[in-house]
């Protein structure tokens, strides 16, 4: 009788460095960043805060977070350019729960977190009341950990390496066609070279493919050939048709599954991979955890 061997399904995500501006809030309607004016008045989503202190603000594909008198206008870096440093790159096995975590800073061992063992590349993470609530079994999950000091370069090489190496039938993201992998590509190419870029393929071919998204704006994405690739976010809109407040992953997790991703201490997201580098690190684990979790909703 024939075998049937179960598909390698890896889902991923990744962490860039965040672009952006200090600005003074001049009104409620207006900003001013780099002596420049803007008008924040119109075709926004405006979400109000809890302290009613703070909102957020959608325009030109990202969120701007106002608080007081002052704002950091913040945002995704754009994918086609990858100009930003890659932080961490997470992978998770479907099947058996095996994670890698490739992080481009050390992680402190006096944390509150995580164990490190330095000797087996092993990250393993304390237990704790909010991961038994919203998380479950993460705790018990296998994390591989690839440090680097400051070295983006030998970063992804190191995941290239990976890559060509290891069965990966199916690679799964969130709103990973329209950023993780456009990003990932474009900034091997920069960093490492265009080269090294067909490492990511079994089959030594990436190539760059057009579409339009929901808005009708034109976007660069990339097939690597043998891979499937699937954007989790798509599959969700198709199967649950309709408008949302949101399609992040964040606002989606709390409405499907009653807990979303973690919270950051910092004031910024700027400012968490600065000064709560391990907070960071949680956070992306547990957005790859979360589409984990997604997949068995969908399902």
């Amino acid at each position: 009788f024939p075998v049937t061997i179960p598909a390698q399904i890896w889902f991923f995500d990744i962490e860039t460095r965040t672009e952006g501006l200090s600005c003074d809030v001049l009104s409620d309607l207006l900003i001013r960043c780099d002596d420049k004016e803007y008008s924040i008045g119109y075709k926004q989503a405006i979400r109000m805060m809890e302290n009613d202190i703070s909102f957020e603000i959608f325009e030109n594909d990202r969120w701007i977070n106002i608080k007081k008198s002052s704002i950091y206008v913040a945002g995704f870096p754009n994918p086609d350019v990858a100009p930003q440093e890659i932080l961490l790159i997470s992978m998770m096995n479907h099947h058996s729960g095996k994670m890698i975590l490739w992080s481009n800073k050390l992680i402190d061992d006096d944390n509150e977190d995580f164990v490190v063992d330095h000797v087996n590349k092993k990250l393993t993470l304390k237990h704790s009341d909010e991961y038994e609530t919203n998380h479950k079994h993460i705790t018990d999950y296998d994390i591989v950990i690839r440090q680097f000091d400051m070295d983006e370069k030998s970063m992804l090489k190191d995941y290239l390496r990976f890559m060509s190496q290891l069965r990966i039938d199916i690679l799964s993201g969130w709103n990973s066609e329209s950023f993780d992998i456009p990003y990932i590509v474009n900034r091997i190419k920069k960093v490492v070279g265009e080269e090294f870029v067909s490492l990511l393929s079994p089959w030594g071919i990436v190539k760059p493919r057009t579409y339009k998204d929901a808005h009708e704006k034109v976007r660069t994405t990339y097939d690597i050939y043998g891979v499937s690739h699937i954007d989790y976010m798509e599959i969700f809109k198709k199967f649950n048709p309709g408008a949302r407040e949101s399609f992040k992953l964040d606002f989606i997790a709390m409405e499907e599954i009653g807990h979303g991703k973690k919270e950051l201490p910092g004031e910024s997201f700027k400012e968490n991979y600065v000064h709560h580098w391990h907070k960071f690190v949680l956070y992306n684990i547990i957005d790859t955890h979360l589409l984990h979790q997604h997949m068995k909703i969908i399902r």
